[in-house]
């Protein structure tokens, strides 16, 4: 298992293509899939801006490496599970 400073330090090292920089609304509800996925997600009730779909509250918890945060702003998100080059090459 690589250590966990290591893979900080690649993490923050990388680039995102401007092609991987949109959120899309995959369900056409008006909200990116990144709000849906946080209200998903949340352990507690989310409440969000109707008129932007952000989420301004909740409660997140990885199984991965036991990040937690009641801060949606500091939530990873999904493109930090797999490197986007990854998923490119795939």
């Amino acid at each position: 298992m690589p250590d966990p400073s290591d893979v900080s330090a690649h993490m923050s090292s990388l680039s995102i293509d401007p092609a991987f920089t949109t959120w899309l609304d995959l369900d056409q509800n008006g909200c990116e899939a990144r709000a849906d996925v946080l209200r998903r997600d949340s352990l507690t009730p989310t409440r969000s801006n109707d008129s932007t779909c952000s989420i301004e509250n909740g409660r997140w918890s990885s199984s991965y490496d036991g990040f937690s945060s009641s801060d949606p702003s500091d939530v990873r998100s999904s493109e930090h599970e797999v490197q986007v080059p990854v998923l490119v090459r795939v």
